[in-house]
């Protein structure tokens, strides 16, 4: 193999990793934002279990952001108000609310599971490309 043409065949290589690293780093990016998403599902749905429980109790305390509660004073626990998107929120019973919180867990969950799949693909082919890297100097080192 000739010089010129090995060095045009490190560069395409080494862009063709460059690419794969990018795609691997929006991959986990993608995935710590579901896995971030899939947790506060997992925590309202927590709450609208504890909801249910409140039957009995006139107080309770709401969360207003991280760390910060307010006491309040529950008037109905057997609805929510749910937002179905475009900025309409719907009266839903809390046991419909959360059938619906645990269909997106499960559809996330597949999300996650289909992206860890081609971060494990795109790690593979990083580690091919590496290796191939590795060949094509060793040969020409000799």
């Amino acid at each position: 193999m000739k010089e010129e043409e090995r060095k045009k065949i490190l560069q395409q290589k080494l862009i063709e990793l460059q690419l794969l690293e990018q795609h691997m780093n929006e991959i986990y990016q993608q995935l710590q934002i579901l896995t971030q998403k899939s947790q506060e599902l997992e925590n309202l749905s927590e709450s609208l279990s504890y909801l249910k429980d409140l039957k009995d109790k006139k107080e309770s305390y709401s969360q207003l952001g991280s760390g910060i509660f307010l006491k309040t004073e529950l008037k109905e626990t057997e609805s929510v108000l749910m937002d179905v998107g475009a900025s309409i929120a719907v009266k839903k019973p809390v046991g419909e609310a959360k059938e619906i919180l645990e269909i997106q867990l499960k559809e996330i969950s597949n999300s996650i599971k289909m992206l860890e799949q081609q971060l494990q693909k795109a790690a593979v082919q990083a580690y091919s490309h590496q290796e191939e890297l590795q060949k094509i100097q060793s040969t020409s080192q000799k």
